[in-house]
């Protein structure tokens, strides 16, 4: 527990997964282990539910790793948080915590492994979002509407685009509409 204890900045926000039959003696000896932290103790099957994030997570403190699922612990940890795995077998846990996204993994003791989470939020990009951009000579109106302007009124080069696509030309703004009533811009259909 001292080799964890050193591990946890001080003023960390700490989540303790915990197995639901705990006495309660167990998690005093930890919360005062951990006091310069903010510890919280949760089960595994409630993970899952809790909106918080966490600076660090420490799994399998009292007793063995059971199964976990690391996506449900990542989502409990804030990007660039620290893992702790305790009573584990580190070789398999080591490529394990790298196939699910955890990376800087270190072997504090025989007992006690850590790792980093990723630094973006689970379910996010870190890549930069493009904006969308009209084309050069936009055609289409899409300029218009980007500016805020109401596209322009469609106009056609052969004026018989009211007949279907037979009759249009290759620019022809209703391209792949059905056929409508001269004079008419709106596209009716009869059902």
């Amino acid at each position: 527990m001292e080799v964890l204890k050193n591990q946890i900045p001080e003023g960390s926000a700490v989540l303790v997964v915990r197995p639901d039959n705990i006495t309660p003696d167990l998690l005093q000896v930890a919360l005062k282990t951990l006091s310069t932290a903010s510890v919280s103790f949760e089960i595994t099957e409630r993970l899952g539910l809790s909106k918080e994030t966490y600076d660090f997570v420490i799994v399998g403190l009292f007793g063995g790793v059971e199964e976990f699922d690391y996506e449900v612990i990542q989502k409990a940890m804030k990007p660039g948080s620290t893992l702790a795995i305790v009573n584990g077998n580190n070789d398999s846990l080591s490529l394990d915590l790298l196939i699910n996204g955890f990376s800087d993994t270190k072997v504090l003791s025989s007992t006690v492994i850590t790792a980093k989470s990723p630094s973006f939020a689970l379910g996010t990009s870190s890549a930069i979002k493009k904006e969308k951009k009209a084309c050069k000579n936009c055609s289409c109106g899409f300029a218009e509407v980007l500016a805020g302007a109401p596209p322009p009124a469609v106009r056609s080069a052969c004026g018989s685009c009211y007949l279907g696509d037979a009759f249009r030309c290759a620019s022809c703004p209703y391209l792949g509409m059905p056929a409508f009533q001269p004079g008419d811009n709106t596209v009716k259909l009869a059902l």
